[in-house]
């Protein structure tokens, strides 16, 4: 019984990250994780990898700002 609650916990964290879940999933969701000690581990592991992968993947910077930064190397060029 035990097993199948965690393992039912760790199918809604994705969701729940990736703000897939209702507003009363949600508060639903996160009362069940304050309830269930191994269900916090894996809510904190999970944000945890989440704000890593956030602060170190690569973003580059809008398309407008692209398009403007192409114009200006090539206007640098010419001069």
């Amino acid at each position: 019984m035990e097993d199948a609650r965690l393992t039912e916990l760790m199918r809604k964290i994705t969701p729940y990250f990736d703000k897939q879940l209702s507003l009363q999933d949600e508060q639903d969701f996160l009362q069940e994780i304050k309830n269930h000690p191994a269900g916090q581990t894996a809510f904190h592991k999970e944000r945890i990898i989440r704000d890593k992968l956030k602060s170190n993947l690569y973003r580059p910077p809008h398309t407008e700002m692209i398009g403007d930064q192409i114009r200006n190397r090539i206007l640098r060029e010419k001069d």
